[in-house]
């Protein structure tokens, strides 16, 4: 390559976003020179060494960069600037700190009726289903509004756990609450039963989980927290789908029918 290729390269360089037409995801496309390709590379792949913890069924490679490229961006909306001179400065730049995700329910009984499984979308459009709307009552931001034709008329807005309670859970447990998970990365409050299954925000209901446990294992992949399990000991139990379903056995009085019918005779046909 000229020097002239270089530069050719380099300018044309771009990520973009192109949202599906029916909101469900977005797809991610562009082009890197070769070097910056390999540390974008090299650098997501480290990271999801540090992100997911040990023992954990690791996605293949293109999904652990999808993931740790999550994780980055989200470091980065929620660090707070150095510069801030005093502590008023401090204070207002915690008020003003942009949430994870925010969220508008389009059609709130449509969507409490459905389980949250229809009427949700997230206010730049996309659609999302319950799983992101559980991890908002965790980590995000909740607003409540009512909009009629032109008017509108906001409610107030409330963090899905309040902080002095979600510091509260974070200081009693000390760590991810799952069992022999050792990682520290991100750990956040969670619901056991969530707000959509009738849940509330009592301490008990309340328990500290990683990154990986809270918006992978339980608010992706669908994984429950076993309520029989030791509070610092928790356990995950299966997705209904992976765990399978085994058809209960007939009673004994149907199976001696189902065997008469099929028994041989020894009578001849008509």
């Amino acid at each position: 390559m000229t020097r002239a290729d270089e530069k050719r390269v380099f300018d044309s360089q771009y990520v973009a976003f192109q949202p599906s037409l029916d909101g469900t995801h977005v797809k991610m496309n562009g082009r890197l020179g070769a070097m910056e390709a390999e540390i974008c590379r090299q650098g997501l792949d480290r990271r999801g060494e540090r992100v997911i913890p040990a023992g954990e069924d690791r996605p293949n490679a293109g999904q652990r960069r999808a993931l740790v490229l999550t994780t980055l961006c989200q470091d980065e909306l929620d660090r707070e600037p150095t510069h801030r001179a005093t502590t008023a400065h401090r204070i207002r730049a915690l008020r003003n700190r942009r949430e994870p995700l925010l969220m508008v329910v389009a059609n709130n009984p449509t969507a409490e009726a459905s389980g949250f499984e229809q009427g949700s979308a997230m206010l730049a459009g996309g659609r999302v289903g319950p799983g992101a709307v559980d991890l908002v009552g965790c980590a995000g931001r909740i607003e409540t509004m009512t909009v009629t034709g032109q008017d509108i008329v906001h409610h107030g807005s409330r963090s899905g756990i309040p902080p002095a309670l979600r510091r509260g859970v974070l200081a009693r447990d000390n760590g991810c609450t799952i069992d022999a998970c050792t990682s520290v990365y991100r750990l956040e409050a969670h619901h056991i039963i969530p707000r959509s299954g009738g849940g509330d925000d009592s301490p008990e209901n309340l328990t500290t989980l990683c990154w990986w446990h809270h918006h992978i294992a339980i608010h992706r992949q669908g994984k429950r927290i076993d309520p029989q399990s030791p509070p610092r000991r928790l356990r995950l139990l299966p997705t209904s789908r992976s765990c399978g379903y085994l058809r209960p056995e007939p009673d004994p009085h149907t199976l001696a029918i189902l065997r008469a019918l099929q028994a041989p005779t020894n009578r001849a046909p008509p």
